[in-house]
C-alpha cells in the first residue's frame, strides 16, 4: 500500500502527522467524494484532500482543508467549502468538528519507514474526542516493526 499523505495537526507553531481521518466520517455521511473537486487523482492521497486541525479551549477545529492538485496541493474550492459550510452549519473556518468521536492520533518523531497506510511512528500522541470536545489524552510509544528482539 502506498503511503498516504497525512493530515495534519497543527498546535503551538508545528505541524503533525495526523494517523487518521476525522473529516471522513462526515464526508461519507453526506456523500460528498472530494477527489471530484480535485485536478488529478493520485496514489498518494486516495481521499483526495489534505486537512488541517487544531485544538482550542478543548475541542477540536477543521482549520483549513486542501485539495490534490496538478503541482501539489490547492486551496479547496468555494463549491466544496460551500458544502462543508452547509452540511455543519458553519460560515467560515474554523469548523467545529461536533461530528467526530475517536481517538484523534498524531505521530511524533521520525516515521518508521513506508510500512502503513498513515505511517508508524516512534511515538503517538492519543487524544479522546467525543462529539468534537476532548475528553482524554494518552502517549503511546510504538517499536520500529522490523527491528527484531
Amino acid at each position: 500500500m502506498t503511503v498516504q499523505a497525512n493530515e495534519r495537526f497543527l498546535e503551538g507553531g508545528n505541524s503533525y502527522p495526523l494517523l487518521m481521518e476525522p473529516l471522513l466520517p462526515l464526508l461519507e455521511r453526506h456523500s460528498i467524494d472530494v477527489r471530484s473537486f480535485c485536478e488529478i487523482w493520485a496514489t498518494h492521497c486516495y481521499r483526495g484532500y489534505v486537512a488541517s486541525w487544531r485544538s482550542q479551549e478543548g475541542k477540536l477545529f477543521l482549520h483549513e482543508i486542501e485539495v490534490i492538485a496538478l503541482l501539489g496541493r490547492a486551496p479547496a474550492p468555494d463549491e466544496l467549502k460551500s458544502k462543508l459550510f452547509e452540511i455543519t452549519a458553519s460560515q467560515a473556518f474554523p469548523i467545529f468538528a461536533c461530528w467526530f468521536s475517536g481517538n484523534l492520533r498524531i505521530g511524533l518523531g521520525e516515521r518508521y519507514g513506508h510500512r502503513h497506510a498513515f505511517g508508524i511512528y516512534p511515538e503517538e500522541r492519543v487524544i479522546e474526542i467525543k462529539d468534537g470536545v476532548a475528553i482524554g489524552e494518552s502517549w503511546r510509544r510504538n517499536a520500529d516493526p522490523l527491528v527484531f528482539r
